[in-house]
């Protein structure tokens, strides 16, 4: 049971984000209940990330970090570490400290996933990568070609869903340098623009996606000053909670 709600932890975030707190509580209940397993860690991680965004509780949902890593050390969980650290960096961690101190962390999670043949985790960290070096200040010039060195290595390991996520961070990327909206002008997909994208994303209850869109362009709106777009586009990402 406990391997089985860790491998669907990622495939219902993607469409009910909503039952994860669910899950992660029943998988913290039968590791109390009947023992820690390896499995375990990943539980208690999400359990975390449910107590910070649940309750905005951030010292609570960061007090479970170090006995993640414990259960991970006990079991020599090894290939599990990359996928722990980084949803830790991504998302609990980034509460407490600068995201310019996050950019190592996240990258080197990278490699180990691909160390440990986790290739889905490894595309998902170098696309936080791209996240966090945007919003931590780095150079625009230097995060676009970041982004579009994954887009194309998302391509090649046949991620298209994680790229069409990715695309979104790179359009607002382009746009922010002043350059034209390229980032989703490849053949091996179907969508063309961001708006094909959330409209796709939104009639198939991919809300991961169109929250992921709407996010991204409140903060484009922010930076530049269009406050009654910004507002707007927080009116439909509230509408799809």
């Amino acid at each position: 049971a406990m391997i089985f709600m860790d491998t669907m932890i990622p495939y219902v975030y993607m469409v009910c984000p909503h039952f994860i707190p669910l899950i992660a509580t029943r998988m913290v209940s039968l590791s109390l209940q009947y023992g820690l397993v390896r499995e375990s860690a990943s539980g208690l991680n999400i359990y975390s990330y449910s107590i910070l965004c649940l309750l905005q509780d951030i010292d609570g949902g960061c007090r479970w970090l170090r006995t993640t890593r414990l259960i991970l050390g006990r079991f020599n969980a090894s290939e599990m570490y990359p996928k722990i650290r980084l949803l830790q960096c991504s998302f609990l961690t980034c509460w407490k400290e600068p995201f310019q101190s996050l950019t190592d962390s996240i990258s080197q999670c990278h490699q180990q996933a691909l160390r440990v043949g986790d290739i889905e985790y490894a595309v998902f960290s170098s696309h936080m990568h791209c996240q966090v070096m945007m919003l931590s200040g780095s150079h625009l010039a230097v995060a676009n070609k970041l982004c579009d060195v994954l887009s194309k290595e998302m391509i090649r390991l046949n991620q298209v869903q994680s790229l069409l996520e990715h695309s979104s961070i790179h359009n607002m990327v382009l746009q922010l340098a002043g350059g034209d909206d390229t980032a989703f002008d490849f053949p091996e997909i179907s969508f063309k623009s961001e708006d094909e994208v959330l409209d796709e994303a939104e009639s198939s209850g991919k809300i991961v996606i169109a929250n992921s869109i709407y996010t991204n362009r409140v903060m484009r709106a922010f930076f530049f000053r269009n406050y009654n777009y910004a507002k707007d586009m927080t009116k439909k990402y509230a509408a799809l909670e």
